[in-house]
């Protein structure tokens, strides 16, 4: 299996039907995970309770955010 990306991967992942939150994304605006996340393409955010991706490119203002995708995490963590 090279893909998350293909009906093989998913019914795979079906089969565990617990802990595993996935999603295809490629251009589109935004998609929705397995785990019922909204999550947006970079620089189309934010968006009220939705994953952040790449928030950094834009400076975005993640308050109504519910999680974020970063390469840079360590730069999200708070004390």
């Amino acid at each position: 299996m090279d893909s998350l990306k293909s009906l093989e991967a998913l019914f795979f992942l079906n089969e565990f039907n617990v802990t595993f939150n996935y999603f295809f994304h490629d251009n589109d605006d935004e998609t929705r995970t397995s785990k019922v996340f909204i999550w947006k393409y970079p620089i189309k955010q934010p968006v009220k309770n939705s994953i952040a991706v790449m928030s950094e490119i834009n400076d975005d203002n993640l308050a109504d955010c519910i999680g974020v995708c970063s390469d840079f995490i360590q730069n999200y963590i708070t004390k």
